[in-house]
């Protein structure tokens, strides 16, 4: 009897284990964006003006994940064309912003009377982030 015992303990625990892995396998695929975000969020290094941009944002805890998964940058003219190039404008409109190859670029602005157009071109290139 003691056998017995022991043998269904043994296939009680191997079939818990079975399940938990099943769990944890399932869990991470419905959470795998999620958790590549989390993880490109945590690498990314942030210069002082991200940082600043975020902090006006005032992002939720995920939008703040997204937006730092997207390793946003703030560039000049000339880096910025580069970055944004490829991207569509057909409405012959300005771009101030572009969501490409998973990544937010911002152009930087530093005329007074635009306050504001960098938090609202990050926000829209944000959209972008959130819907890839």
């Amino acid at each position: 009897m003691g056998k017995s015992v022991s043998s269904v303990i043994s296939r009680t625990l191997t079939v818990l284990l079975v399940l938990a892995f099943i769990v944890v396998v399932s869990l991470g695929y419905v959470f795998r964006q999620q958790i590549s975000d989390q993880i490109a969020a945590e690498r990314f290094e942030p210069s002082a003006d991200i940082v600043t941009l975020t902090d006006r944002l005032q992002l939720t805890a995920d939008g703040h994940r997204i937006f730092w998964a997207s390793h946003p940058t703030l560039e000049a003219s000339q880096k910025f064309n580069v970055q944004c190039a490829n991207v569509d404008h057909s409405d012959d409109g300005h771009i101030l912003g572009c969501f490409t190859g998973g990544r937010i670029h911002l152009f930087e602005i530093a005329d007074e009377r635009l306050s504001g157009i960098v938090e609202v071109t990050a926000a829209h290139e944000q959209l972008h982030a959130v819907f890839s």
